[in-house]
């Protein structure tokens, strides 16, 4: 689902003067698609680095027989700052040039607001969080395109379905799964540092400097580096394994509980949320260090690991919406990798 907006000018608009509001709106360039008729500018609003954007303003400029028009487009899932700066995006080009606008709530009638504006910290565990169950989805998309029924079966002998091609792929989606779930979380932690008061950054600082050691190579590499401190602190202190991300966030506030939310028992397993996790980053190393290949990691084994870091993410994103009194939003786009593999 998308929603989308068309500004229309008369003969008279100069084309550049367009180009320059748009420009001013913070819109960037992108090259033009060539197949599309009549299009003559292609743009994307992508905010800034402070969770404003989750999924892009688009917009696309278009001359037909002298009449400018300039459509616009954001998605299910759009922030309040995307339809903010969308709705600012119709008004001030109508401001400017006259004509008409016409959205989807009909001609010459902006989008109304469906929330009220969420504080950063607000926004930013929500993005990550929902970014996160996007690049899950990837996975599925994998499964979906390149698996058919036709697939070699698991035989239960090891040196046999270690070349079973559907064994080797989901071995592969092993690094990957990791890999998100260490991003979600390392961005999570950048988004409580820049929302702590100034006294609790100093605070948090000088305990990231302590743990991370800075080398004098580090120093320069910081200064040349357009990345924040915070992002750089980061990547230096490991987020796979749950016994380093407890400690990590207990870094930013020692109430914060994440080793409960871990151990809290899962409803038909006998191992802890804990366990299970550390157990996928173990096999996720020896994947990518030794080159292993698990002959035990059929299509139920992955969905049930992608079952087990969404819970994990949804634990730890409930945790830190309790503990900092924020509201807990659920992601649209989530799914439940063992019905939807069904």
């Amino acid at each position: 689902m998308s929603y989308t907006s068309t500004n229309t000018f008369s003969e008279s608009t100069v084309l550049e003067r367009v180009f320059d509001i748009i420009k001013w709106l913070g819109y960037k360039d992108y090259s033009i698609n060539p197949e599309i008729p009549n299009q003559i500018g292609n743009f994307m609003w992508s905010g800034d680095k402070d969770f404003q954007s989750f999924v892009s303003v688009e917009l696309q400029v278009y001359q037909e027989n002298e009449i400018i028009t300039v459509d616009t487009r954001t998605r299910m899932g759009r922030s309040y700052w995307d339809l903010e700066l969308q709705n600012k995006t119709i008004k001030t080009l109508y401001d400017f040039f006259g004509g008409s606008f016409v959205t989807d709530e009909g001609e010459n009638a902006l989008f109304p607001k469906d929330e009220e504006e969420p504080s950063r910290m607000e926004a930013g565990l929500y993005f990550h969080k929902w970014k996160h169950n996007n690049d899950v989805i990837k996975l599925k998309l994998i499964n979906a395109n390149f698996k058919s029924s036709n697939s070699m079966q698991p035989t239960g002998i090891d040196f046999i379905d270690e070349f079973n091609p559907d064994i080797i792929l989901n071995n592969l989606q092993i690094p990957f799964l990791v890999g998100v779930w260490e991003e979600y979380l390392k961005s999570t932690f950048v988004v409580l540092v820049k929302c702590s008061s100034e006294t609790d950054r100093e605070k948090i600082f000088r305990k990231l400097l302590n743990k991370v050691k800075v080398q004098p190579d580090n120093v320069e590499s910081f200064s040349q580096n357009s990345e924040s401190v915070e992002w750089l602190l980061t990547e230096f202190i490991p987020f796979q394994r749950p016994q380093s991300i407890v400690e990590n966030f207990k870094i930013i506030n020692e109430r914060i509980d994440i080793n409960g939310i871990f151990m809290k028992p899962t409803h038909g397993q006998t191992q802890s949320l804990f366990e299970r996790i550390d157990n996928v980053v173990i096999i996720r190393n020896n994947i990518v260090h030794h080159g292993r290949t698990y002959s035990i990691i059929t299509d139920d084994v992955v969905a049930k690991f992608i079952d087990d870091f969404n819970e994990a993410i949804d634990r730890i994103y409930r945790c830190l919406c309790d503990f900092y009194s924020l509201d807990y939003r659920q992601d649209e786009y989530y799914f439940n990798s063992r019905e939807d593999s069904k």
